[in-house]
C-alpha cells in the first residue's frame, strides 16, 4: 500500500466517540454513545465533507473540523496518559498492588492532581479559543505536504519532551 496516495483518507475523532467492553467471544455490550463535543477531521483537510457526511450517519452529533490539528490539540490524552503510564508501570504490572495502594499513595496523589490541573488548563484554553488560535495560526503558516510533515515532527517532538519531563515536574513538586 502506498501512503502517500491521494486515494487514501486519514480521519480523527477528537476523542473516543463510545464506550464498549467485551462481554463473551464476539460479543461487545455499548454502554455510552457520546451525544454532543465530538469532532472530526480528515488527512487530506480536503475530504473533511466526504468523511463529515459518512459519520454523520452514524453521529449526527459530530461536528467538522478543518483540520486535525485542532482534533489533535483539543483532546490533552495524547500529554496526559502516557505521562501517568509511566509514571505507575511498576503498578500496572501488577494490578493487584495498584488497587491496594492507590488511593493513599503520595506519589499517585501528586499525579492525579497533575492531571486534573493539566486537564483544567486544557478546558479553558478551549474556553478562551486558544486552541482554535494556534491552529488558524499553523493554517497560515503550513502550507506544503512537506511543511505539515515538519510541523507534525516538531508537535510530537514537543509532546514528548513534555511526557519525558512529566516524572521530573512530579520530582521537583515533592521537593524529593
Amino acid at each position: 500500500m502506498d501512503f502517500s496516495d491521494p486515494e487514501i483518507i486519514v480521519s480523527e475523532t477528537s476523542t473516543l466517540p463510545y464506550a464498549c467492553r467485551i462481554v463473551n467471544a464476539g460479543e461487545v455490550h455499548i454502554f455510552h454513545k457520546l451525544k454532543g463535543g465530538l469532532f472530526i477531521a480528515s488527512l487530506p483537510s480536503s475530504e473533511i465533507d466526504t468523511v463529515y457526511q459518512s459519520f454523520k450517519q452514524v453521529y449526527p452529533d459530530i461536528k467538522p473540523y478543518k483540520n486535525v490539528l485542532q482534533t489533535l490539540l483539543q483532546n490533552g490524552n495524547n500529554v496526559i496518559n502516557p505521562a501517568v503510564s509511566l509514571l505507575n508501570i511498576g503498578r500496572i504490572e501488577s494490578f493487584a498492588n495498584l488497587t491496594m495502594n492507590a488511593i493513599g499513595n503520595r506519589d499517585f496523589i501528586w499525579v492525579m492532581m497533575i492531571e486534573v490541573a493539566v486537564g483544567i488548563m486544557i478546558a479553558l484554553y478551549m474556553r478562551a479559543g486558544v486552541i482554535a488560535g494556534f491552529t488558524k495560526w499553523a493554517m497560515l503558516k503550513i502550507k506544503t505536504r512537506k511543511s505539515a510533515l515538519g510541523f507534525a515532527w516538531l508537535m510530537g517532538i514537543f509532546v514528548f519532551l513534555v511526557i519525558i519531563l512529566a516524572p521530573f515536574l512530579v520530582v521537583l513538586l515533592q521537593g524529593h
